[in-house]
């Protein structure tokens, strides 16, 4: 015969089955109120009735009842759900009906408005074609402008180098003719000598 030994659940001041893990609900009142599993107390469920049947202990009413209810809670969850899934699907079919209708319609109107944004895109793109020829035509004008201006700039400089170059040659050709003035007032006075000298002898 199965051993059906009860000991001592200090946790919960109480009497437990350790092998099937059966809690009683007092150390007077022998009748499975649960499980202790993980170092808590799991509620009445299947598996505890299972476990009551299989090793022939008693189970509280009151708890067995409180799981009966919670089944028939659960059935009635499950087909509130049903007919929410089938009212879901009936309104999905509404609106897909719907919904191909406003299709038709947004293609028409998807039509109409390519057609508008063609023709907004071709003026945009000439617009934009224009502005980038005027923007290359003021850039060319900047460029000669600015070419001229260093060409103003450049024959200027051109002109006082020139004219600088000018005045120094100039003033050297002074210096020179002044020096070659000397030089002749130094050969008179020695050809004077050596007359002199000559008439001596």
């Amino acid at each position: 015969m199965t051993q059906r030994i009860l000991k001592k659940l200090k946790e919960l001041n109480t009497l437990w089955h350790p092998k099937s893990k059966l809690v009683f609900k007092s150390i007077q009142e022998k009748k499975v109120v649960g499980r202790y599993e993980d170092d808590k107390l799991t509620e009445f469920d299947s598996l505890t009735l299972e476990l009551c049947k299989e090793w022939g202990f008693k189970y509280d009413e009151e708890k067995h009842n409180d799981y009966l209810k919670s089944l028939e809670v659960k059935e009635e969850s499950s087909d509130e759900e049903k007919e929410n899934v089938e009212d879901v699907n009936n309104t999905e079919d509404e609106e897909e009906s719907v919904e191909e209708e406003e299709a038709e319609d947004d293609e028409e109107v998807e039509e109409v408005e390519e057609v508008e944004e063609v023709e907004e895109v071709e003026e945009v793109e000439e617009a934009e074609e224009e502005e980038t020829e005027n923007d290359v035509e003021e850039k060319v004008e900047e460029k000669n402008e600015t070419i001229e201006h260093n060409d103003s700039i450049t024959q200027e400089n051109i002109n006082d180098i020139f004219q600088r170059n000018i005045d120094s040659l100039s003033d050297c050709f002074q210096f020179l003719l002044k020096n070659t003035e000397e030089l002749n007032v130094s050969v008179d006075d020695l050809n004077r000598k050596l007359n002199t000298i000559k008439q001596l002898l």
